[in-house]
């Protein structure tokens, strides 16, 4: 079985992957070309994965969520030390990435109760 990634890549475009756990530095990302972490990264936090220059857009979730406020190296912790929000071009194409969705022949069920005004329970036994 193969081991759970330490990391979260959301879309192929974002300059940043996500710390599923803590990163220690100098931790060795296989999963990101051997990417080296540089410094202590929070669970949940933020991780350049490639060389960004101070003013340049970060992306995130395929958008852009701040700039560099200074130059971040790959594998440096990106946060409010060094991301900072600023103008930019924006262009939104509304449901641009829609996909169809299948929706199950037989809906899913459980042994429950229904509650006078229509709420649904389980039941506890001991």
């Amino acid at each position: 079985m193969k081991p759970i990634s330490p990391i979260i890549r959301l879309n192929p475009v974002d300059d940043v992957v996500i710390a599923r756990r803590q990163l220690m530095s100098g931790t060795v990302l296989e999963e990101e070309g051997g990417l080296k972490v540089q410094g202590l990264i929070p669970a949940g936090h933020k991780m350049a994965t490639r060389a960004i220059a101070a003013g340049e857009p970060i992306k995130r979730y395929g958008q852009i969520i701040g700039t560099a406020s200074q130059a971040i190296e790959p594998g440096q912790h990106v946060h409010t030390h060094n991301l900072a929000m600023a103008e930019f071009s924006r262009e939104h194409h509304f449901g641009a990435d829609v996909k169809p969705v299948d929706f199950v022949a037989q809906p899913a069920t459980f042994m429950g109760i229904v509650r006078p005004d229509g709420r649904v329970a389980t039941r506890n036994y001991i």
